[in-house]
This record gives C-alpha cells, sequence and structure tokens, in this order.
C-alpha cells in the first residue's frame, strides 16, 4: 500500500530519472530531448545533407531526432507544473531552455504553421514533414509554459505571439497541418473526425481564448463543438463525450506497431501475441481533454467530458501491468546506426511517398535495434497507460495508486536507450494533484 516512504522513493526516482534525461538525451543545439541515448556521438545525428536528401526518409522515422516537439513539448507540460518544480527546483531552468527550443522550431524558411520536428546543426535544417502528433503537443507545451510562473516578461511574450502566429495560420488551413514545402502537403487534420483530431482542435481553439481572450476563439470552439466532421453522423461534442475508448488489456499481448508480428518473436523472447492500439498517439486525445476540462467553464460542456475521461480511466489502468514485464537483463541489443535504413531509401516527392518509404524501413530499424521496439513496449506503452488512467479528477484508490508507484519504481532509468520514460513525469504530476501523500 501507499505511505510516505513509498511516495518519498517515487519522488527521488524520478529526481533521478531527470538527471538521465538532462545527461543523455539532449540534442546540444536545440536543448530539445532526442528519441534514443546516442552516447553524445554527434556522427549519431543525421547531417544538414542527409536532412535535405530526406535520409533516411523525410518522416525523420528512427531517427535520434524523430520527436524533438513532440517529446519536448510533452515533457515541458510536466516541467511548467509547479508540483514538479517543487521536487526538481532544476525543472525550470529546463523548462525555459526547451520552451526555446520550441518555439525555434516554428521559426524556419518554410510554410508559416509549419513545425519543425527538430533542427540539426545551427543552420536549422530540418526535415520536411511535419504531423498533428508533433504540432499538438509543441502546442500543449507551450501553451502550459506560458500559464505558468517560470517566464520573464520577454520570453512569456515570445512564447504568446508564436502560439497565436501559428494557430491563426492553422486556422487559415482549417487546421490541416502542413509539411514545410506546399509540394509537401498536409501531414494530419484537427478538424478531421476521429477523437484525437476532435480533442486536438477543441483544445487549441480554447487555450487560445483562454490566453488572449479573444472572444473569437471561444466562438471558433463553440461552433466546433456543433459541427458534424465529414463522414461522420453526429457532432464533435458527441463524438467527444464519448471518449477514446480504450480496449481492456487482454493480459498477455505486448504492443508492436507492425500488426502481422513481423519480426516480434526476436524481441519478445518467443512472445507473438500482438496489439497495435498506440497508446502514445492516442492518449493525446485525454491530455487534450482534461486540459478542456481544466479551462472550461460551462458544466454542461465540461462534466460529459470529465465523465468520458473516468470511464476512460477505468480501462486504461488494466494496462499498466505491461510495464512490469520490463527487464534491462532481457532487453535485446541496442544501436545507434539508423543509417541501415538508407539502404532503400528513394527519393520522395510529398508527404505520402515520404510516409510510405518510412513503413517500408520499419523492420529494417527493428532488425537493428531490438532494443527501441522493446522498450516501447513495455516502458512507454504502460506510462502513457499509466498517465491516461490519472487524468480525471476522480482519485483511484489508494491500491491503484500504490501500483503506480511500483510501475514507477520498478524501472532503472539509468538502463534505459530510449527517452520516452519522460512520461514518468507527467504521472508524477497527476499523483500529485490527485493523492494527498504526494501534496506533503
Amino acid at each position: 500500500m501507499l505511505d510516505k516512504a513509498k511516495a518519498e522513493a517515487v519522488k527521488e526516482s524520478i529526481r533521478t530519472a531527470f538527471a538521465e534525461l538532462e545527461k543523455r538525451f539532449i540534442h546540444k543545439t536545440t536543448g530539445l530531448l532526442l528519441n534514443y541515448d546516442t552516447g553524445g556521438s554527434p556522427e549519431a545525428l543525421p547531417t544538414p545533407q542527409e536532412v535535405y536528401s530526406g535520409k533516411p526518409s523525410h518522416m525523420s522515422w528512427n531517427t535520434p531526432v524523430e520527436d524533438g516537439s513532440y517529446f519536448s513539448g510533452l515533457f515541458l507540460c510536466a516541467l511548467s507544473d509547479s508540483r514538479i518544480t517543487k521536487i526538481i527546483p532544476e525543472a525550470k531552468s529546463a523548462a525555459a531552455r526547451i520552451a526555446k527550443g520550441l518555439i525555434s522550431l516554428s521559426e524556419n524558411d518554410g510554410v508559416e504553421g509549419f513545425v519543425a520536428r527538430n533542427y540539426i546543426g545551427n543552420e536549422k535544417a530540418h526535415y520536411k514533414c511535419g504531423s498533428e502528433d508533433q504540432t499538438y503537443p509543441w502546442f500543449c507545451g507551450l501553451y502550459h509554459f506560458y500559464k505558468s510562473d517560470i517566464p520573464d516578461e520577454n520570453l512569456k511574450k515570445c512564447c504568446l505571439d508564436t502560439l497565436i502566429r501559428v494557430s491563426e495560420a492553422l486556422h487559415s488551413y482549417s487546421y490541416k497541418i502542413p509539411c514545410s514545402t506546399p509540394e509537401f502537403g498536409y501531414r494530419g487534420n484537427f478538424s478531421a473526425g476521429g477523437i484525437n483530431n476532435i480533442a486536438k482542435l477543441l483544445f487549441v481553439q480554447l487555450a487560445m481564448y483562454d490566453i488572449t481572450g479573444d472572444q473569437k476563439w471561444r466562438n471558433r470552439y463553440l461552433e466546433s463543438l456543433k459541427e458534424i466532421p465529414a463522414g461522420k453522423p453526429e457532432s464533435r461534442f458527441e463524438i467527444i463525450k464519448n471518449g477514446v475508448g480504450y480496449p481492456e488489456y487482454d493480459g498477455k499481448s505486448v504492443f508492436y506497431c507492425i500488426e502481422s508480428g513481423e519480426g516480434a518473436e526476436n524481441i519478445f523472447s518467443g512472445k507473438t501475441s500482438i496489439t497495435s492500439f498506440p497508446f502514445f498517439t492516442m492518449g493525446m486525445a485525454s491530455i487534450a481533454m482534461r486540459d478542456i476540462c481544466e479551462i472550461e467553464t460551462e458544466p454542461n460542456i465540461a462534466k460529459p467530458i470529465e465523465n468520458a475521461l473516468q470511464r476512460d480511466a477505468l480501462r486504461c489502468m488494466t494496462h499498466i501491468s505491461r510495464g512490469f514485464q520490463y527487464s534491462p537483463s532481457r532487453a535485446p541489443s541496442f544501436s545507434t546506426n539508423w543509417r541501415v535504413m538508407n539502404s532503400v531509401w528513394r527519393e520522395q516527392e510529398n508527404n505520402a511517398e515520404a510516409f510510405e518509404l518510412a513503413w517500408s524501413q520499419m523492420l529494417l530499424w527493428f532488425k537493428e535495434c531490438p532494443c527501441f521496439p522493446y522498450e516501447n513496449a513495455l516502458v512507454r506503452e504502460p506510462l502513457f497507460a499509466a498517465y491516461a488512467s490519472l487524468l480525471t479528477g476522480v482519485c483511484p484508490d489508494k491500491e491503484y495508486i500504490s501500483r503506480v508507484c511500483d510501475l514507477l519504481l520498478h524501472y532503472n532509468w539509468s538502463k534505459l536507450k530510449t527517452s520516452t520514460f519522460y512520461v514518468a513525469f507527467l504521472v508524477l504530476r497527476q499523483l500529485c494533484y490527485l493523492s494527498d501523500i504526494f501534496k506533503k
């Protein structure tokens, strides 16, 4: 059961996790998170010339810089919270550094509203494809940073100006997410009808009203709630009231993005029961819904969304057991040789071709670095499930809170090779919010 000693052990563990992220997973130019430990070797990063050529692809999948805006944006949400900075005072300076890095990702010579995944070198070389899974966390992180007590007056203004500039650009595109050149098109669409799209769109519009006070954003938000997205039979409000609808855990499967399971037996010691449901992307809907409930003052809107979060949380709880399958002694080999994917490289004329190429390279990477999908399955996914299970205003029972603490204490952060354990900071933030023992 949860006691003060366990709560203190969790806090100390997260302080260690922070030190590991700062030591091993920071891009030296942008100050943003890298996807995996490069050992501090500049040669492990793509060169500007490789980036301009789109190697291994313009999606940048499986390179160390794939998710700079995504990972750093969500990490910034946690570091901007006073409950975290009380535990880790150094988080304030890290948050300011990350915010500056994120702001810079929208300051390039590409299409207005484009947010780069990361930059390579001082010349701001970047891959051409953005995506909704990069832009939403980027926006979310800067929003929470702006609302915090961390930025000085100049940085606060820069943050606000950046959010206004990008959000107005997205509005002008009907919330399609631009790549860096017109011919590469759009990668994702907040105005589409999936729950993830809907939650992101409503959050962006309501958040912009929250920080600007401009009534047009409230009006846009209310109109979006009433609208019926293309191909859907009901309004966005009716859809979001249903929540994400996470599946319950079957007690045996592991996450693997290749649904056929090809290659999985070499990663999971012969386990071949596969789930491809991605908590790491679908969880963004729950994050956006939680923020909407925090901002929204109209109970007739907020309460049904809160109810959906509570229903979703019960199913998410069943998934944290996956994390206890992780063992550093069973982790397969790790490599930074992402250039193995260049063996099937080809030119890409648009984002669809980049996506097709990137997907065709996935198995090559998993064979080269099986530790990558291993940690995704047994670290990233259960931590995201734990976070989604806590995104409700109702505190779970003490036994479940204690189980989440056990999960955080299960990992030896120094042994992990990928950086997605930053989600542990989001989990701790919610523990501090929900459980009195963490507030002391």
